[in-house]
């Protein structure tokens, strides 16, 4: 009986306690100046904590402990100047924040839900470990770490809850350097996804991402000129038509100026693109310049087609047949310090493709004799007859160029005239042309596979012969 009556005790018992044992919540507080003295917190008006500010920093972190079933709703903090608090529970996937401008009241100041974001960061080529700075005014302050060897990486963030029906995100970061890079936004809540275009605001001159909602019927439709042509144009009116394969659809489109190099671009809802033939009508004749590449991409998925062979059948009217991409690489070795931002241009003939933006970075440890590798994009099938860089500042110092795929490899030498003509541009002609040796070892598994496909046909048209006797 005794032992008895203590099993009902616990039975009582013990679902209480676990039932009001605390969890632990992260509390972050960030100022926007570096901060000396401690901070004084009361959470939901009863629950008090002070965090110390050793060193001087903008952002502190601690823990607070409330009961299972009660979540943040309040908060009052001392000294009040401007800052942001975010109150996370990572098993609870919850959070509450609130952000606090200037003039701060300095009262108790109510908290909202915040939602879970995430930032995906993609560059051309892969350096050692590198930071990339983003800011989401006035919400986001974040450093994207790119570990060494990786082209790709990661950063979740919070944002009130009221953001979810944004349709458009702007986001800064910072400058040139960021030419080689593509973004791409989700709000983990909603599962709504954003691309981005690199812009430059023409008042202040400070670059942004501009990012829209996109699906995948949403493709990223670029034309490109040279900058001679374009001047200072900022935006383009044109009409874009696309038939072929069953489609034959009109978008008028009003297109960007990207960030730095000549290329306008905007978002269109196409649908199922393929190699379909596609024309450009400039709205405003007098406003036409000539476009030597159009690249079209699905903002989602990435599939990109493009064409370089652009025919002028009347005044501020262009066409063209998109075709698939053929994949480069540019291997450039160089002892330049310094940090420098191009695009390339590929001659092919009489067309043209041009790069996106592109950063060499000299990461590698011995300092001289670096080399790096850029990927590259060509449409058409002619015959590689040139290289084009323009350099936004300064030109690096190139030691070796080279340009290779799968079936060839060009080696390019300095066009001795190119230095007097313009001092951002370097020209080069090819050397020589190598065609690549076929991989062994991609050679060997294509015959392995080949016999296996063989083998396998035989044994079943032997099963079937053996059935019908």
């Amino acid at each position: 009986m005794l032992v008895l009556s203590y099993c009902s005790i616990l039975f009582f018992v013990l679902p209480h306690f676990f039932y009001t044992q605390a969890r632990k919540w992260n509390v972050e507080i960030c100022y926007t100046e570096a901060h000396k003295s401690s901070v004084h917190l009361i959470l939901n008006g009863d629950t008090y904590t002070n965090i110390t500010c050793p060193n001087e920093d903008n952002c502190f972190t601690t823990e607070i402990d409330l009961v299972n079933d009660t979540r943040p709703h309040s908060i009052d903090i001392r000294p009040s100047t401007e800052f942001q608090i975010v109150i996370e529970n990572k098993d609870l996937e919850e959070a509450y924040g609130v952000l606090c401008e200037a003039p701060c009241p300095g009262a108790k100041m109510t908290l909202s839900n915040w939602t879970h974001w995430t930032f995906e960061v993609q560059r051309n080529n892969a350096y050692g470990k590198y930071e990339f700075y983003i800011r989401l005014d006035p919400y986001v302050k974040q450093k994207v770490v790119f570990q060494p060897n990786s082209t790709t990486a990661n950063k979740s963030f919070l944002l009130p809850t009221e953001m979810n029906t944004l349709s458009e995100i702007k986001l800064l970061t910072r400058g040139k350097f960021q030419l080689g890079t593509d973004i791409k936004v989700k709000n983990m809540d909603t599962s709504e996804i954003y691309s981005c275009i690199y812009l430059l605001d023409q008042l202040s001159q400070v670059p942004y991402h501009e990012c829209k909602s996109i699906n995948d019927s949403m493709w990223r439709v670029e034309l490109t000129s040279r900058s001679r042509l374009i001047r200072d144009r900022v935006v383009l009116t044109v009409l874009l038509v696309v038939h072929g394969s069953g489609i034959h659809s009109l978008h008028q489109l009003r297109l960007k100026k990207l960030a730095y190099i000549p290329t306008f671009a905007e978002f269109a809802i196409i649908g199922n693109l393929r190699m379909n033939e596609v024309l450009v009508y400039f709205n405003y004749p007098h406003e036409a310049f000539d476009i030597f590449q159009i690249v079209i991409t699905n903002a989602l998925t990435g599939k990109v087609y493009g064409c370089g062979n652009i025919f002028k059948p009347a005044a501020s009217k262009y066409s063209c047949k998109l075709l698939g991409r053929k994949i480069w690489q540019l291997i450039i070795m160089s002892s330049e310090e310094l940090e420098q931002a191009f695009f390339v241009e590929i001659i092919q003939g009489t067309l043209s493709s041009f790069s996106k933006g592109l950063v060499w970075q000299n990461l590698c440890e011995h300092g001289y004799g670096c080399v790096d590798h850029f990927y590259l994009e060509t449409y058409e099938d002619n015959e590689i007859t040139g290289l084009k860089l323009h350099f936004l500042d300064k030109p690096i110092r190139i030691n070796d160029i080279r340009l290779k795929n799968d079936y060839a490899e060009y080696e390019f030498k300095i066009k001795e005239e190119s230095k007097d003509k313009n001092e951002r541009l370097i020209e080069f002609k090819p050397l020589r042309k190598v065609k690549s040796q076929p991989n062994v070892t991609q050679l060997i598994l294509k015959i392995v596979v080949g016999l296996f496909s063989l083998f396998t046909v035989l044994l079943f048209i032997i099963v079937i012969i053996v059935s019908i006797r």
